[in-house]
């Protein structure tokens, strides 16, 4: 009798376990999305990538910024500071390490990112998460 709880209990345990283990990670939530990052929902994407992003990835305030060689019309003396909006949930980000379409790139380093420019994000737009403390003059919509 002792035997056959004692089977009981470790074929339930690894039950349990090769259950767990089965489930693999949890999918990310919005609770998750990055803090420095601005995203938008990649479940019901839209649009190409057609236009490139190319410059340093840079960490401005708190958000992560992509700094170009090409001036601001405002001040063509400062290279133009673009705020990339990147596919959530398909971009992660350590506080120093960003890993998207396929590549890990860290601040400081040199990026290329697929996409479109937008001058004005629809801040009001539920899928689209961009944190206050992210430049506004301009964004780019990174493709999925």
């Amino acid at each position: 009798m002792v035997r056959t709880s004692a089977t009981a209990a470790l074929a339930c345990a690894l039950t349990l376990a090769v259950g767990a283990c089965s489930a693999g990670p949890a999918e990310p939530s919005e609770d998750d999305r990055p803090d420095a990052l601005a995203t938008w929902s990649a479940q019901d994407a839209e649009g190409g990538d057609g236009a490139v992003l190319v410059g340093t990835l840079e960490l401005a305030g708190g958000c992560l910024v992509v700094r170009t060689e090409v001036p601001l019309e405002a001040d063509p003396s400062q290279p133009m500071e673009v705020t990339p909006v990147f596919p959530w949930p398909e971009v992660e980000w350590d506080g120093q390490t960003l890993r998207v379409q396929g590549m890990s790139v860290t601040v400081g380093e040199r990026i290329e990112l697929g996409g479109g420019l937008g001058s004005v994000p629809l801040r009001e737009d539920e899928r689209v998460e961009i944190p206050e403390n992210c430049p506004a003059e301009q964004f780019f919509y990174v493709g999925a």
